[in-house]
Order: structure tokens, then C-alpha cells, then sequence
């Protein structure tokens, strides 16, 4: 049975990260844009257990939430009940109409799990849906970082065995050995199914011990895909808050987060300031 992101065993990781920022990089790309404005139109997609809303969904903002698992819209509207959170895939948002958000968020690497020709069709989607000066924020995974190279490795138990305290070694080495066990299993029945490609790849991801086949993408050809779609991209943060230059080809940390910026219309011709 294909693994599922509303799966138990996936799901009970997101019960409990409920608030904060995900990484340094997230806090910094999002510290320019909040406090979001009076009547801010926020469209927070693969909200999961609802982490994002916790600084998204605040007083005076019209605030959607959505996520393809129904566990995860479960849990999301456990979590923040105030919150509007619906059953939704980031892959077909053409109930959404032209115009009406002034900021999309795909946090959390969540646009990897997408197929190539579902993540262009997401930015060009984003596009449509932001007015004039709307911004869109993502995070993706980086083809020339170490999560590309990532294996099950038995560093997992070493890892355990070395934790301080003999009480906690033992309460944490049976599960870091089944971890083991499973990363190898999902590795060796997913590495088959990754590609290779210009610019991008696909392979199985060690987060959720290689589960699910992700998108990794050189950040060279993600800034071409959004410029492609009529997007600027105005800042790049690493995951452990660096900046880089919308410029560079490349970059080593496991991923980036990225701010774009939907142009503002042009004047009329003719018009005169």
C-alpha cells in the first residue's frame, strides 16, 4: 500500500508541531510581510496539522487554509477551531478565482511533493490568484544539498546510543532500530521510482524514513520556473537563515525558502504620474 501524508504513522508527527517557525530561514522570509495588514486575503496551502496558521491566521485577516490529507484538515481544525481549514489539492486551485489573495504559502517543502508539470502549474496558478503586488512564499528542497544524497545509515542507533542517560538510551533504541529498519525498507522500494533531469530530480526523502519520492530542484531553474510564470522573486533564505542572491545558480543547505512578488499592473498608456 502507497504510504499516504494522512497516514498514522505521518500524521502523529504533525499533531504536535502546532506553532512556530518551522527554521530560521522560514522566520526571516516571513519577517518582512508581518504583521499582515487589516483584511489581508491569506491562502495557506498543505496546512498540516496547522503550524503556519499559528501566525497566519491572526485577528482581521481573511485567512483559508487547505490540505489534500482529510486527517490533516482534522487535525489543523482541532488545533486552531478559529481557523477556516478545507479538504483541498494544491495541484487544481481553479475554484479559487483570478485575483483574490494577496498572499499564497506552500510551507514546509510542501510544493516538492507535487510532480514537475503540477509544480509549474501551482506557481502559474499562483499568479493568477494574487492581485497586484501579491506575494508568494514556498520552500523547496535543493537539488545540491545533502538531502539529495541522503541513505538509511545506522548512524540513527549510534545516535540513540549516545544520548545522555541510560534510562533514555534504552527507552530510544528500539525505536531508532525500527526506524532503521523501515528507512531501509521505503529506500530500496522507492529508489527506483526517482529521475533525472536538467536542473531537477526526483528521489525518496529521509524525513518520514524515505516514505515518499520528493522534487528537488537547483535553485537556478526554480527562480527561472517562477519567473516563467510572471513572478518576481525578491528573497531567498536557506533553511538555517542565510540570504542569498535571487542571482546565484546554486547554493549547500537542504533547502531554500523563497518570496515572489506578483507585479504591480502597469499604468495605462498614455498616463502621466
Amino acid at each position: 500500500m502507497t504510504p499516504r501524508w494522512g497516514s498514522l504513522l505521518v500524521a502523529r508527527e504533525y499533531a504536535h508541531a502546532t506553532q512556530g517557525w518551522s527554521d530560521e530561514g522560514e522566520r526571516q522570509a516571513f519577517s518582512g510581510l508581518l504583521p499582515l495588514p487589516e483584511g489581508a486575503r491569506v491562502l495557506d496551502i498543505g496546512v498540516g496539522g496547522g503550524r503556519s496558521a499559528s501566525f497566519l491566521a491572526t485577528p482581521g485577516v481573511s485567512y483559508l487554509a487547505i490540505d489534500s490529507s482529510a486527517e490533516m484538515v482534522r487535525l489543523a481544525r482541532r488545533n486552531y477551531p478559529h481557523a477556516d481549514v478545507r479538504l483541498g489539492d494544491a495541484a487544481d486551485l481553479s475554484g479559487f478565482a483570478a485575483g483574490s489573495q494577496d498572499l499564497v504559502v506552500f510551507s514546509l517543502n510542501g510544493l516538492d511533493c507535487l510532480t514537475h508539470d503540477q509544480r509549474l502549474g501551482f506557481v502559474a496558478a499562483a499568479h493568477r490568484l494574487l492581485g497586484p503586488g501579491g506575494r508568494l512564499v514556498f520552500s523547496t528542497h535543493n537539488l545540491d544539498g545533502p538531502s539529495s544524497r541522503q541513505r538509511p545509515r545506522g548512524r540513527q542507533i549510534v545516535e540513540a546510543v549516545n544520548r545522555p542517560g541510560a534510562i533514555n538510551t534504552a527507552r530510544a533504541l528500539p525505536g531508532a532500530a525500527l526506524r532503521l529498519t523501515t528507512s531501509h525498507w521505503f529506500y530500496r522500494r522507492n529508489v527506483g521510482q526517482g529521475e533525472q533531469h536538467d536542473g531537477w530530480a526526483t528521489a525518496p526523502l529521509r524525513a518520514h524514513e524515505f516514505r515518499f519520492v520528493v522534487h528537488f530542484c537547483r535553485l537556478a531553474a526554480v527562480v527561472g520556473d517562477v519567473r516563467a510564470a510572471g513572478l518576481d522573486v525578491e528573497e531567498i533564505w536557506t533553511d538555517d537563515g542565510r540570504a542569498i542572491a535571487v542571482d546565484q545558480v546554486t547554493h549547500d543547505a537542504h533547502y531554500a525558502h523563497l518570496v515572489c512578488r506578483k507585479p504591480a499592473a502597469a499604468p495605462p498608456a498614455g498616463y502621466s504620474a
